[in-house]
């Protein structure tokens, strides 16, 4: 499993190459070099998934889910990569920290594992190699993977293990990820500028846990169960909520057991902060009818300015170990 930037269109958000002219290597960890075969990818999560022919035994790596507060507080990380042309580790480190991504994709984390220049021009201008990094892991000190890499130009997104799992647990019963379709946009309190969530704690006994909604578009307002920008969702079915992700991972469990393109329907207490109340929602979780894709689903997945970064065949690239 990586990144779907595999197949991207470097001068497109949403735009993939053709996929017949698409020609995947893959590095085994025994330094042989094997062909690989797309799978399937997605452009929402920007996932794809690669098969090998391979006589060895490879390592299976454990996507476990991390506890829902897991994010919460600053944790020491790892990024890892394979440097192809010399099959050298590759490591960056940082810790995962407070802030939202700019990209598109409303699940997605941030870290500090930022990547360091690798080779000054004569005009003076820092050329990076950083793109070895998307799709490797993210790792904690304690050896579990927290989620799978993307670049941005100051900072490293990455994509929850949680959500990662889902898209290959999707993709092993379905062929695909069923892609649930609610519209809510919002981002978990704990990522708020500190004077906006201060307002809301004045207005409650104790610090409340959620996801502040920030937009719900109309297509998808009825199916919101009366949810409007500005409300909480505290809880969906009784589970404390913490993060846009945590939410997502639960409508994608929730698309397993859809039949027939059937909304299934979840229940969400929502604190109202304008008015102190508090209320239950039932959401209509519906399936996104397969082969089509919403405009609310195509996320960008944009990469910094390729001028900053080595695209040439491996003969151009200068650098060391």
């Amino acid at each position: 499993m990586t990144s779907a930037t595999l197949i991207r269109k470097h001068d497109s958000g949403t735009e993939v190459h053709e996929l017949s002219s698409v020609k995947i290597e893959v590095l085994l960890p025994n330094k042989k070099v094997v062909k690989g075969q797309l799978l399937m990818y997605d452009l929402h999560y920007n996932v794809a998934i690669v098969s090998v022919e391979c006589e060895a035994d490879l390592l299976v790596a454990v996507l476990a889910d991390l506890p829902g507060s897991y994010f919460l507080t600053p944790t020491p990380v790892v990024s890892v990569a394979w440097k192809f042309e010399s099959g050298s580790l590759q490591l960056k480190r940082g810790e995962t920290f407070r802030a939202v991504s700019e990209l598109d994709c409303n699940e997605l984390m941030v870290c500090t594992c930022q990547m360091e220049p690798q080779r000054q021009n004569k005009d003076n201008s820092i050329q990076y190699i950083t793109t070895i990094f998307i799709g490797g892991l993210l790792i904690d000190l304690e050896g579990r993977i927290v989620g799978m890499n993307f670049i941005d130009e100051n900072k490293t997104p990455f994509l929850p293990v949680q959500l990662v799992g889902r898209c290959l647990k999707h993709f092993r019963k379905f062929g695909r990820i069923k892609q649930p379709f609610l519209g809510i946009r919002g981002r978990g309190l704990h990522m708020l500028e500190l004077k906006d969530l201060e307002k809301i704690c004045h207005k409650y006994h104790k610090p409340p846990s959620g996801i502040l909604v920030e937009k719900i578009p109309e297509v998808s307002s009825a199916n919101c169960g009366g949810i409007e920008a500005g409300d909480i969702i505290n809880k969906l079915d009784g589970v404390v909520l913490h993060s846009p992700a945590q939410l997502t991972t639960m409508l994608l469990d929730t698309m397993e057991v859809a039949v027939n393109m059937q909304p299934v329907v979840l229940q969400a207490t929502v604190l109202r902060p304008r008015d102190g109340t508090t209320f239950v929602a039932n959401l209509k979780v519906v399936e996104c009818p397969h082969g089509e894709c919403h405009m609310l689903l195509k996320n960008r997945w944009r990469l910094p300015p390729p001028k900053e970064y080595w695209w040439g065949p491996s003969e151009w690239h200068d650098y060391s170990d």
